[in-house]
C-alpha cells in the first residue's frame, strides 16, 4: 500500500525543527519530531519507513528514525529503528523496513534525538507499504588488512519480506592505510596502556621507544611494545630485563609480557568520536600468553608488558630494558618504573559487581569447570575486581569467598531473586511479575538462604553481602518490589537489596507517588540514567547508590562495554567519575558471555577472525567480553587491564581525600585523551606522599 492510501497526521509545528546545544554548558537534550500514519484497511503489507536529517556535531542516546507499530488486534511492536550518522553531516535519510505478522492499524514515525548534544534538523518522514525490492539500508566498508589483502563489505538488504545482511569480499584492498616503512625495515616503538594500537596504526617519526611507569606498592601497571615491519617476520619475541636501582638495590615485584590478539569488527557497530578509522575491522582484545609470534606484512603487532610492584617493594627509581628479539636483530627498550612511597590496601576501594556467569563457563569447560571457575576468578582478583555474579540462582560456595576475601574482594551477590535455573539453562537475569510475586515465592526463596546466611554470618562474611533483583524492570514491578522489599527487610535487615529496576530514573524524573520507588537499600541506574541530585536526595534518606553501564551509554556519554570505546575514557569513567559523584559501586552485568557459537581462541594465533560477538550486541561489540575462552586457559583483555588500572586510580583518590585533584566534573563535556588522566594520577600520587606515610595506606 503507498502512503497515499493513508491517512496521517502531522504535529500542528513541523517541517524542520533544530535543537542545539548550548556550547558554553553543553548539556544534554532530547528532542522528538513525530508523524503519524493511519489505515482503514489494516493489513501486513512489509513497511519501509524514513526520515531525513542532518546535524552539526551531534551525538545522543539515540539518533535515528523510530517506528511504532499498533495493530489492530490492539497490540504493539515498539523500537523499530534506523541509525543516523553521528557527528557532522548535511541532509541524509536513514532508511528501515520491518514485516509485521499480523494487520498493522497505525504507525508512528519519529525522528529522535534523545539525551545528546549538538544540533539536529529532522524532515522528510515518508512510509511506503511494499515489498523489499533488494533495497539497501545501510552499508559498511572495512579493509581486513594485514590478515588478507581484500576489503570486506556488509550490506543490509531488504528483499521481499526479509531484511538480511550479506557480506562480500573484493581484492586487493582499496581502503587500508599503507605501512609507511621502506622495505625490510623493523621499527619497535612503545604506547601508554590507554592507546588503542590497531594492527595498521603506525609509529610515527616522535613515537617513543621507551617505558616510564610510576606505581605504589601492590599495584600493576602496563605499557605497550609494539613492533612494526614491512615484511612478515616469524618468530618474534621480548626478553625482559631485571630491574635496579641506582644503588643496586632489586625491585621487588613480577614483570611479564603478553600477545595482544584482535577480534573482528561486525556489521552496524556505533561510531565513536576516538575509535579507531570505522574502514579498519581489527582491533585489540584478548591478551595471550608469552610466546614466539608473527608479525604480518605492512603491520603492527602489539604486546602488552605488566609490572607488579610487591606490597613491600621500596621506593625509587628503578631502571632495565627489555630486548626485542625480530628476524635475527635485537632491539632495547628502555623500562624506568619509579615506585611511589605508599601502597594500596589489600581490600579493594570500589564495590564493583562484574559477573563472571558459572553458566558460561561450564558450557565451554564442562570437564574441567571447577578449576576454570578459580582461574576466571583469580584473573578478576588480579585485576581488583569482585569475582561476582548479579544473576546467581544459587548460592555461592562458602569456601570459595573465603578465598577471594582473602584476596581484596569486598562485595559480594548472595541471590537473584528469580526461580532456580532449569537443567540447561545457562542464567535467568529475571522472571515474570506472576512468578516472582506470586504467592509462596517469598517462602521458598529464603528457604534456600536461610543456611547460607546463618554461615555468612558465622564466618563474618555477612557485611560483604548483598541481594540483587528486579535486574532493569519497570513500574509493573514496583508494588510487588514494595511487598518483597519490606518483607525482606523485617527478616534480613542487614543485608541490603541492589536493584537495576526503573526506580532511580523515575524517581529522578518526579515519580514520588509510588512506594515502590524507594523499596531497595541500593539504587543502581544505568549512566545515561544517573542524577546527582536525585542520588544525594537517596543518600539523605540512608539510601546507597551505583551505577552500571553495558551496551549503552553512547557518545557523547563515555562507556567502556564496546571495543569502539577508548581505554582512557573507560578509566575515567570507572575510576575518576565514580569517585568524582560520589558514587557507592558500580555494576556490569557479564565478563565471559561466550553465546554465539564461537570456538575457543588457539592461544598460538593473534587473530580471530572467527569470533562472532552475541547477536544483541551488534552496535556495541565486545559487551560482555572481558574474558575470553582459550583453548588451555582464561584469557585477559586488554579492556581487563584498563578496568584494574580504574579502580587503583579510585583508590588514589580516596587516599587523596576530598581535596584530590580530579580533572573530570562532567558526563558529557570532559578532557579527552590519556593525557590529561596521566597527568591528573601523577599529581595525585605526589599529594598522597605529601601528607601520608605508608603506614597509613596499609
Amino acid at each position: 500500500m503507498p502512503v497515499a492510501f493513508a491517512k496521517f497526521i502531522l504535529p500542528a509545528v513541523f517541517a524542520c525543527i533544530s535543537l542545539a546545544t548550548r556550547a558554553a554548558e553543553r548539556e544534554r537534550h532530547s528532542y522528538t519530531v513525530p508523524k503519524v500514519f493511519e489505515y482503514v484497511s489494516p493489513d501486513t503489507t512489509p513497511i519501509v519507513f524514513s526520515v531525513r536529517s542532518r546535524a552539526e556535531g551531534a551525538y545522543a542516546q539515540l539518533y535515528c528514525a523510530y517506528l511504532d507499530v499498533h495493530y489492530a488486534d490492539g497490540s504493539h511492536d515498539w523500537h523499530k529503528i534506523a541509525h543516523f550518522t553521528p557527528g557532522t553531516h548535511g541532509w541524509e535519510r536513514a532508511t528501515g523496513a520491518f514485516a509485521p505478522v499480523k494487520p498493522v492499524k497505525k504507525l508512528e514515525l519519529f525522528g529522535i534525538f534523545r539525551d545528546g548534544v549538538g544540533r539536529v534538523e529532522f524532515d522528510g518522514h515518508a512510509i511506503e507499504r511494499r515489498d523489499g525490492t533488494n533495497d539497501v539500508l545501510e552499508v559498511r566498508s572495512m579493509t581486513d588488512l594485514p590478515y588478507s589483502d581484500s576489503d570486506v563489505t556488509s550490506r543490509k538488504v531488504f528483499r521481499g519480506r526479509r531484511v538480511a545482511v550479506e557480506t562480500e569480499r573484493t581484492s586487493p584492498s582499496k581502503l587500508a592505510k599503507r605501512c609507511p616503512l621502506p622495505p625490510g625495515d623493523i621499527r619497535v616503538w612503545t604506547e601508554s596502556s590507554l592507546a588503542t594500537v590497531t594492527p595498521l596504526t603506525f609509529p610515527s617519526a616522535d613515537s617513543l621507544c621507551s617505558i616510564e611507569l610510576e606505581l605504589a606498592g601492590r599495584e600493576s601497571e602496563s605499557a605497550q611494545i609494539l613492533v612494526t615491519s614491512s615484511s612478515a617476520v616469524d618468530g618474534v619475541s621480548l626478553s625482559l630485563g631485571a630491574l635496579a636501582r641506582a644503588d643496586g638495590k632489586a625491585f621487588k615485584g613480577t614483570l611479564k609480557w603478553e600477545r595482544v590478539g584482535y577480534i573482528a569488527r561486525g556489521h552496524g557497530f556505533y561510531t565513536h568520536p576516538d575509535a579507531p578509522p570505522p574502514t579498519e575491522r581489527w582491533l585489540p582484545g584478548p591478551l595471550l600468553p608469552a610466546a614466539p609470534f608473527r608479525v604480518r606484512a605492512a603491520s603492527t603487532q602489539g604486546t602488552w608488558m605488566t609490572v607488579t610492584a610487591s606490597a613491600d617493594a621500596e621506593p625509587g627509581d628503578y631502571r632495565g630494558e627489555v630486548r626485542v628479539l625480530a628476524d635475527g636483530r635485537s632491539f632495547s627498550v628502555p623500562v624506568a618504573v619509579k615506585v611511589r612511597a605508599f601502597r594500596l590496601p589489600l581490600r579493594f576501594g570500589l564495590r564493583t559487581g562484574f559477573s563472571v556467569m558459572d553458566g558460561f563457563t561450564r558450557r565451554y569447560y564442562p570437564d574441567d569447570f571447577a578449576a576454570r571457575k578459580r582461574e576466571s576468578w583469580d584473573l578478576m582478583l588480579d585485576h581488583r575486581l569482585n569475582p561476582d555474579d548479579i544473576s546467581r540462582t544459587s548460592p555461592p560456595e562458602i569456601e570459595d569467598l573465603e578465598y577471594a576475601r582473602s584476596r581484596g574482594m569486598n562485595s559480594f551477590n548472595i541471590l537473584n531473586v528469580v526461580p532456580p535455573a532449569r537443567p540447561g539453562q545457562t542464567w535467568v537475569p529475571y522472571a515474570r511479575p506472576e512468578v516472582v510475586f506470586a504467592p509462596g515465592f517469598y517462602s521458598s526463596f529464603t528457604a534456600r538462604l536461610s543456611s547460607v546466611v546463618a554461615e555468612l554470618r558465622r564466618r563474618g562474611l555477612i557485611d560483604d553481602a548483598y541481594l540483587y533483583g528486579f535486574d532493569e524492570r519497570g513500574r509493573e514491578y514496583y508494588d510487588g518490589i514494595d511487598s518483597f522489599w519490606k518483607r525482606w527487610k523485617r527478616d534480613f535487615p542487614d543485608i541490603p537489596l541492589v536493584t537495576t529496576s526503573r526506580q532511580f530514573r523515575d524517581f529522578a524524573r518526579g515519580d514520588r507517588a509510588r512506594n515502590g520507588v524507594l523499596s531497595a537499600d541500593i539504587f543502581c541506574p544505568v549512566v545515561q540514567h544517573f542524577d546527582q541530585s536525585a542520588a544525594a536526595e537517596l543518600k539523605a534518606l540512608g539510601k546507597g547508590v551505583w551505577w552500571y553501564s553495558c551496551c549503552q551509554p553512547e557518545p557523547p556519554l563515555p562507556n567502556f562495554g564496546s571495543y569502539e570505546n577508548p581505554l582512557w575514557e573507560g578509566r575515567m569513567l570507572v575510576g575518576w567519575l565514580t569517585r568524582r559523584y560520589r558514587v557507592d559501586g558500580f555494576l556490569f552485568w557479564i565478563v565471559n558471555r561466550w553465546d554465539n557459537g564461537n570456538e575457543k581462541l588457539d592461544e598460538e594465533e593473534t587473530f580471530f577472525p572467527g569470533w562472532r560477538e552475541g547477536e544483541g550486541t551488534s552496535r556495541c561489540p565486545g559487551d560482555g567480553t572481558f574474558l575470553y575462552p582459550g583453548r588451555t586457559r582464561i584469557l585477559p583483555s586488554v579492556r581487563l587491564s584498563m578496568l584494574r588500572d580504574a579502580v587503583e586510580d579510585y583508590e588514589y583518590l580516596i587516599a587523596a581525600g576530598d581535596d584530590a585533584c580530579n580533572p573530570y566534573g562532567s558526563l558529557v563535556d570532559y578532557p579527552r585523551g590519556p593525557a590529561t588522566l596521566l597527568n591528573a594520577r601523577r599529581r595525585l600520587a605526589v599529594q598522597i606522599e605529601g601528607y601520608r606515610s605508608s603506614s597509613k595506606m596499609k
